[in-house]
């Protein structure tokens, strides 16, 4: 029996702001993701940092809060994901935990119970943690200090979806609402990987969506080899 040929990995659209994009499209062609990447984001971030950052533990939720407080320096810091830890420990934060998504560090700020918490965050919030804490009576409470607009994706990425089979990672609810929403008909071909089941949720289109084992860079790097391993099995 012949050997079975290999085939190159359908295009990669990227649909995360421009850094956040760039850095895994590095990570994708180390894991060995060989087809065609296209960067082409559904989301521009502005920074707003705050004049001084107020008393208390804080939550850095994303490397945007990090970037807008810049200085951490000595600031007791619960972190959402291993990127938003690495970037806090690099601005001088004594980091207590991390944890992969805000329910979860929820529960750790609960068992814990500092005196007072503050959510260094974004214009649009997932999940109820400020909520949660005050009804446990933790003081807490969020600044917004960078807003997320949304953009138009790219004409290639449009024509890429349409065409034919495609990786389409979906890396938070509104992110897979807006590329969704941009989208020109059903994109049957699309091999679509969420985050989570919420950013499964938020996508508006039927077919089928996988869910990454864990909501973390490497767990969905491992989601789209998968996929591309199966697409190769066609």
């Amino acid at each position: 029996m012949p050997p079975r040929l290999r085939l190159t990995a359908p295009p990669l659209i990227l649909s995360r702001p421009e850094a956040q994009s760039r850095r895994f499209a590095l990570e994708a062609r180390r894991a060995g993701i060989d087809g065609a990447i296209l960067i082409s984001p559904v989301l521009q971030v502005h920074l707003d940092p705050p004049a001084a950052l107020p008393p208390g533990d804080l939550v850095l939720s994303s490397v945007h809060g990090v970037a807008a407080a810049r200085d951490l320096s000595g600031r007791r810091v619960w972190a959402v994901g291993a990127a938003t830890a690495r970037a806090a420990l690099a601005a001088g934060a004594d980091l207590q935990q991390t944890a992969p998504d805000i329910a979860a560090l929820a529960t750790l700020l609960l068992a814990a119970r500092p005196e007072r918490v503050v959510h260094l965050r974004g214009t649009h919030v997932a999940g109820s943690l400020i909520e949660d804490l005050s009804a446990a009576g933790i003081r807490a409470e969020g600044i917004t200090v960078y807003d997320q607009a949304a953009r138009r994706i790219s004409d290639a990425a449009r024509r890429a979806i349409a065409a034919g089979p495609v990786l389409l990672p979906l890396f938070s609810p509104r992110s897979a609402a807006l590329l969704g929403a941009e989208v020109d008909g059903p994109p049957v071909a699309a091999r679509v990987l969420a985050i989570s089941a919420a950013a499964a949720r938020a996508w508006p289109w039927p077919g089928e969506v996988r869910i990454a084992a864990r909501p973390d860079g490497r767990a969905m790097l491992d989601g789209l080899r998968g996929l591309v391993d199966r697409e190769g099995d066609r």
